[in-house]
């Protein structure tokens, strides 16, 4: 049976990566190292905060010009470099195909 199409497809989003289009983004920013300073009496009074960080997912909606990328791999998105440590797919008979990257951010490797 030949594939049929009716119909517009609308595709939204929050953003576009080469290929594919972003359908959602959960990114979390915190600090690997934090480093307390207390005074003779054990009352903190100072703070330093370093290495920063970002993990998260990115779903993205995929043409079928675009190559599924590996955990390993480089992407930007909104203008920061993530790696790519890991890539679940899923598609079903009634929706497009989706990719979900796992991503992080390290600021002292980047």
């Amino acid at each position: 049976m030949a594939l049929l199409e009716k119909g517009t497809a609308y595709v939204f989003g929050t953003g576009t990566v080469t290929g594919a289009q972003v359908q959602s983004s959960s990114i979390t920013e915190d600090f690997g190292l934090r480093v307390e300073v207390k005074d003779a009496d054990g009352n903190l009074v100072g703070e330093g905060l370093g290495d920063a960080q970002a993990t998260g997912d990115i779903t993205l909606l995929i043409s079928s010009s675009y190559t599924v990328p590996s955990p390993g791999d480089a992407l930007t998105y909104e203008g920061t470099a993530f790696w790519i440590i890991g890539v679940e797919e899923s598609a079903s008979n009634d929706a497009y195909r989706e990719v979900t990257l796992k991503v992080e951010y390290i600021g002292s490797i980047a």
